[in-house]
């Protein structure tokens, strides 16, 4: 008996030892696991306290070891202590007995040796620097502050460097960065503020630039809220792929492809209510391939081919009725090559060949009711080299020679039903020369010289002398002087401007 009562005496001394710390090492661990089933943890957690609250009732609660009885609640207390430590205590017991930090105080220049968690200060006694250490370099969880103690950073860090998910401060302690870090920079997603608190990018970095998808905000006065300037695509710091560009107001500008930050590839530009202005191909900012150019109503103005931000290429341009006022080829902005000339009523009046805007080579022209007028051939808009003007019943007025849009050299005119009436040289557009002048039945008039339009030989060269002897070509010449275009679009396109490339903030790359 006397046995018996010095077990139970040490059994309650052990068990008023141990139980603080099995409450300590299993109880409270258990219930910070979050790897576990809660209903588990609760069941085991129940297990153990009646377990250990439960009192020997009997000799059959006890282990008889030699000549002494030890509780059988002991022994497994001991088991149980030994499993945990086993499995679990490596990791929990560290945190159990070094939850306080060291306290370090580091020289300039000093390399700190410590592992664990500490607070590091400076020589001036400030704290510089709370969290893990590892071999005496900021690792894990921390927070870092400047030599006069102001919070830098909290966040991770790894072998000394920002690393990992973490949140860079301001002087004024507004937050300045908040996401990932790699190496000591902004990497994947991450939030950069001014020093206002006024949000300047949202999205994904690399290298301490703006790269991936991500949104640029206004910064004026004026500005909304998260107001957005651009979203898109970025690669180092600038637009780059798909994207969309705003104004102060809020109103879309562009929408499309950048490089290098200027409108390149397939996109749309907007009037500022929205409207499209351009919609088609862009290289460096420019109307660069096949696109359509809108006026600020919504009517198409021009569509076809551009260069450099001009109309080059085969294209159409249009009236702003929406008729179609030239359909050819066009050469930096102007009508340049092959094309097809209409006037606001949609009626064809001249097609052939264009120079820098002006009828230029073999090509037709016609009056306001598209009946042709003139064939032949053009130089700077007038009729130049051999040509035909014709009547309305489509017959030939006079052929010959053209220069500056008149008759000028050897040529001819004839009379409605086709015979000639004048043949020889012309100046001016008038009899002017050697020439020989028909009546209507054939038969010669007059031959010999003419002068201003009047015969000047004698009486001896001329035959029925009493019709008209003025030349005819005159009429049928002032209107070829290529003169019914007389306001030819430049067709050049507004150039937009280049945007300008994304200012990085200082210290953030």
């Amino acid at each position: 008996m006397y046995i018996e009562g010095v077990f139970i005496l040490i059994d309650k001394i052990l068990r008023s030892l141990v139980q603080p710390i099995i409450n300590k090492i299993i109880i409270v661990p258990l219930r910070k696991l979050k790897n576990l089933p809660k209903v588990i943890a609760k069941a085991l957690q129940t297990g153990i306290k009646k377990f250990i609250d439960t009192k020997p009732s009997s000799i059959k609660d006890y282990f008889k070891i030699g000549s002494y009885y030890v509780s059988k609640r002991f022994i497994v207390l001991i088991v149980l202590i030994i499993l945990f430590l086993t499995f679990c205590g490596v990791k929990f017991l560290p945190r159990v007995f070094t939850d306080k930090p060291a306290i370090l105080y580091q020289k300039a220049k000093e390399q700190l040796k410590h592992t664990g968690k500490a607070k590091v200060y400076n020589e001036n006694n400030i704290l510089v620097y709370e969290g893990e250490l590892a071999d005496g370099l900021y690792n894990g969880t921390g927070s870092q502050y400047s030599e006069k103690g102001v919070l830098v950073y909290r966040g991770q860090f790894e072998k000394g460097l920002m690393n990992g998910s973490g949140t860079l401060y301001n002087l004024n302690q507004t937050i300045k960065y908040q996401g990932g870090f790699l190496g000591g920079v902004y990497n994947g997603y991450g939030k950069l503020f001014d020093d206002k608190g006024k949000p300047v990018y949202y999205g994904e970095f690399s290298s301490g630039a703006y790269s991936g998808q991500g949104k640029e905000f206004l910064l004026t006065e004026n500005a909304k809220k998260e107001q957005i300037k651009y979203e898109g695509q970025f690669n180092n710091g600038i637009y780059n792929g798909q994207g969309k560009l705003y104004d102060q107001n809020n109103n879309m500008i562009y929408q499309g492809e950048f490089s290098n930050a200027a409108f390149s590839g397939q996109g749309t530009l907007y009037f500022p209510d929205g409207k499209i202005k351009y919609e088609g191909e862009f290289n460096n900012g420019n109307y660069h391939g096949q696109g359509k150019l809108y006026d600020e109503k919504g009517v198409l103005l021009y569509q076809g081919q551009f260069e450099n931000a001009t109309y080059s290429g085969q294209g159409k341009l249009y009236h702003p009725g929406g008729k179609i006022k030239y359909d050819g080829q066009f050469g930096n902005g102007v009508y340049n090559g092959q094309g097809k000339l209409y006037d606001e009523k949609g009626v064809l009046f001249y097609q052939g060949e264009f120079a820098n805007g002006d009828y230029c080579g073999l090509g037709k022209l016609c009056d306001n009711k598209g009946m042709l007028y003139y064939q032949g051939q053009f130089e700077n808009g007038d009729y130049a080299g051999s040509g035909k003007i014709f009547d309305r019943n489509n017959q030939v007025v006079c052929e010959g020679t053209f220069e500056g849009g008149y008759l000028n050299g050897e040529g001819t005119e004839y009379y409605p039903d086709g015979n000639v009436k004048y043949r020889g040289v012309f100046l001016a557009g008038k009899y002017g020369g050697e020439g020989v002048l028909f009546n209507p039945d054939g038969s010669v008039q007059c031959q010999g010289t003419f002068e201003n339009g009047l015969f000047t030989g004698t009486a001896a060269d001329a035959g029925d002398t009493t019709g008209d002897t003025t030349g005819g070509a005159e009429a049928g010449a002032e209107a070829g002087t290529g003169s019914q275009a007389p306001a030819l679009q430049t067709g050049t396109a507004e150039k937009e401007p280049v945007p300008e490339k994304t200012e990085q903030t200082p210290g953030s790359m």
